[in-house]
């Protein structure tokens, strides 16, 4: 989040005062950023953990900003429009940080230790509920049944 204010605090002031970019720097280190972030996204594609579906999603995000810088690049080579590239800045920056906020949710449930992502608690209780009715009315237990013990 530090990153991405910094970022706007550059690009904001470069929408009303555009300087003109190193297009050709942008244009290899976006490729540089293209090739590094594809094969760390590939490598990770198809886990399942919290944790590495954020980092591939941060990965496949962080391919598409290089494309997107890439193309802007390519066209400064070509137009004297300078502008692009705090605009693009700016998108990427908004972007960015409306996933991060996204993502800090379920990451704050893992951390206080919720139940499920994709249950809700009224039917994780129901089910607990059901299971306990059940194997509580039962006089004689069965195989997988407990029952509370009585005093005598």
């Amino acid at each position: 989040m530090l990153g991405s204010i910094i970022v706007l605090t550059e690009a904001v002031p470069r929408l009303f005062q555009p300087e003109q970019p190193n297009a050709t720097g942008m244009f290899f280190f976006a490729l540089v950023g293209v090739v590094v972030n594809g094969v760390a996204a590939w490598r990770l594609h198809g886990r399942e953990s919290l944790n590495t579906k954020i980092a591939s999603w941060h990965l496949v995000e962080d391919v598409l900003g290089w494309i997107a810088v890439l193309i802007v690049s390519v066209t400064l080579m070509f137009v004297d429009f300078p502008v692009l590239d705090p605009i693009l800045s700016v998108s990427i920056t908004s972007y960015i940080l409306f996933n991060v906020v996204r993502h800090l949710r379920q990451t704050l449930l893992l951390f206080l230790q919720a139940a499920s992502l994709t249950t809700s608690t009224w039917e994780s209780s129901s089910g607990v509920w059901a299971r306990w009715s059940t194997c509580c009315r039962s006089t004689t237990p069965t195989s997988g049944q407990w029952m509370v013990p009585t005093t005598s």
